[in-house]
């Protein structure tokens, strides 16, 4: 047995075993049904060495039926330890919840009683629940099967990826680790960079500070700190668990949406939009001392809380200013470690778009709610945000003044920080519109409220247009190429051109709500939609490379009637991914395809209003 172990005892220090500790650790193990196997001998001696490193270290066991058996040897060896089990099988949301509030940990003992896979998924959800030096050890790294020919997702990607295609996964551990290595001697910077997996290979390879493999075994010495990114409900377990660093103060219930609106198109079939939307809980939550860093990342130690990501119910929560490193962990890639203070309290209304339009009238707006709880809270508070990093005057838009002044917020009461900080209280709203999945009912609560505020004592300009066409500035992404003729083709319907962009945000409500019918190229000149309290018939131009559906999911509450015109991109996406450069992609209105499906479209509209 010695020479079985013998290369990775001089790794973990063979010296701090104590041989009561592993009498009494193979005694135990010798009693279950595993055996009196040679290359299991060796692992549990390798066990008590990794276990006896730190004797108020934190354990995790995981595998699958093997998990159970694995813990109560642990445990009755070490009765003094803090011993945790994750089995295959278990809700992966909550188990992360529980490992990210009473971790990190010291030692992973991973069981060797599943696929190659399911090996492979496991160490992608706990190595990095690790502390620094912590070590990661499975008796066997299982091979994959020689029919395993699985290739990665089915189906379209419907959310953004940051132009990283979904990926192969991995077919067993070692492949995963060798990938890692590989990539952590080339410094992370060369051709791997485009690769599919590149950004979890990147990842692991930072965190791997020693590997060391003997027979079928595998040890992993982790050699840096990331944090747990949390989902809602991982927070909610959280802050239960961790009540001093933060908690609820309100909430609305969960909701099912069927679209009011109707919704026609040229395409065979559209996937991104749902007619049925299903809003999760929405909760205005307080944390005590958090980290502020640009591009709405909010933290706290070992957590990356969900106000940090606006696609807070992907899959997989990412954010431009987060360095990915495995599925579920990432760390703020700006240095935090000394932020200015802000004494008192503050409300929490950054962006990862700063001072972007679309953005702001959607998510932030969507964050309003829970403004009033706040301040009924703290009389005092004020809100937090941050600039475009490039803007001049440093000051708010003039949309975003409008806008906070409708809900009582003034000049004064907005402070925007460049450095990270750490405010002394910070309070923090899930916000009601998260394109692609959901837009909360009680919305249109807070759009009702910001247009009766803005439009007050204005009454409609005598004659205004009952057919308005808003343009697109031409320097802004997914160009129509030939968008001159487009507004020509209104015009010759009855169209005012209008560039929204132009007027105060109470005059672009006044001029939403007097018309009866509105075009314009697809994107955020339309989504004062949100401030109609009656349907509207819509036609929308775009690429069919632009997968937001902000028109159609403010349609799901105010019940406007949109008609959607998808026009051939220069820019396709790659086949079943999603990129950046494609959504954005210029694009030219055919005349003869588009155009015939448009006229048709008009005609009736137009025949139907009278």
């Amino acid at each position: 047995m010695d020479k079985v172990v013998s290369g990775l005892s001089n790794a973990v220090g063979s010296d701090c075993v104590g041989r009561s500790d592993l009498a009494r650790l193979w005694r135990r193990a010798r009693a279950t049904d595993w055996g009196d196997t040679r290359p299991l001998r060796a692992f549990f001696e390798l066990t008590a060495q990794v276990v006896c490193r730190n004797p108020a270290g934190k354990i995790l066991i995981a595998g699958g039926p093997q998990a159970d058996t694995l813990l109560g040897v642990v445990s009755e060896t070490w009765p003094g330890r803090t011993v945790h089990a994750v089995r295959l099988g278990d809700d992966e949301s909550m188990a992360h919840a529980l490992l990210s509030a009473t971790g990190p940990f010291d030692v992973v003992l991973q069981t060797a009683d599943m696929d190659a896979q399911q090996q492979v998924d496991l160490f992608h959800r706990l190595f990095m629940h690790l502390g620094l030096g912590g070590a990661y050890l499975t008796p066997r790294v299982i091979p994959a099967a020689p029919d395993d020919t699985r290739s990665g997702p089915v189906g379209p990607v419907l959310v953004p990826n940051e132009d990283l295609p979904p990926g192969v996964p991995f077919r067993d551990l070692w492949t995963l680790v060798s990938a890692a290595q590989s990539a952590r001697m080339r410094d992370f910077s060369t051709e791997a960079q485009d690769e599919p997996t590149y950004r979890d290979v990147r990842g692991l390879g930072r965190h791997l500070a020693e590997v060391h493999v003997e027979s079928k075994m595998m040890l992993i010495t982790n050699g840096f700190r990331t944090q747990s990114k949390l989902t809602e409900a991982e927070t909610d377990e959280v802050l239960c668990r961790l009540p001093g660093i933060g908690r609820e103060i309100a909430s609305r219930p969960a909701a099912s949406l069927i679209a009011n609106g109707s919704f026609a198109h040229n395409l065979g079939s559209d996937p991104y939009f749902r007619t049925v939307m299903t809003s999760p809980k929405i909760a205005l939550r307080l944390y005590e001392q958090p980290i502020c860093s640009r591009g709405q990342v909010v933290t706290r130690g070992d957590f990356l809380f969900p106000d940090s990501f606006r696609h807070h119910m992907s899959p997989r929560l990412t954010n431009i200013y987060v360095e990915e490193s495995a599925p579920r962990f990432g760390y703020v890639r700006r240095d935090v470690s000394m932020p200015d203070e802000l004494p008192g309290s503050w409300y929490h209304l950054d962006s990862e778009w700063p001072d972007e339009f679309g953005h702001f009238t959607t998510e932030v707006v969507g964050r309003l709610w829970g403004w009033d709880e706040a301040r009924r809270h703290d009389p005092g508070i004020k809100v937090l945000t941050t600039f475009k990093h490039d803007r001049e005057p440093k000051q708010l838009t003039s949309y975003a003044r409008e806008i906070f002044a409708a809900m009582g917020i003034e000049p004064d009461d907005v402070v925007a920080f460049e450095r990270p900080c750490r405010p002394e209280r910070l309070y923090s709203a899930t916000s009601m519109f998260s394109s692609y999945d959901y837009v909360h009912p009680d919305i249109s609560q807070i759009w009702d409220r910001l247009a009766a505020a803005l439009t007050h004592g204005i009454a409609p300009e005598a004659g205004a247009s009952r057919r308005v066409f808003c343009t697109r500035p031409r320097e802004l992404k997914r160009l129509c190429r030939n968008s001159a003729e487009v507004e020509e083709l209104f015009v010759k319907y009855g169209f005012d051109v209008v560039a929204p962009e132009t007027m105060s945000f109470a005059d672009q409500i006044q001029v939403f709500r007097s018309a009866e019918i509105i075009g314009g190229f697809a994107g955020s000149a339309l989504f004062q939609l949100a401030f109609c309290d009656q349907p509207k018939t819509v036609f929308t131009i775009g690429p069919d490379t632009y997968t937001a559906r902000n028109e159609h999911m403010i349609a799901a509450i105010r019940g406007h009637h949109i008609i959607s015109t998808w026009c051939r991109a220069e820019l396709p996406h790659p086949v079943g991914s999603w990129s950046k450069a494609a959504f954005g992609s210029a694009y030219t209105f055919d005349f003869e395809r588009d155009g015939r499906f448009l006229r048709e479209r008009l005609d009736r509209a137009l025949s139907e209003l009278g």
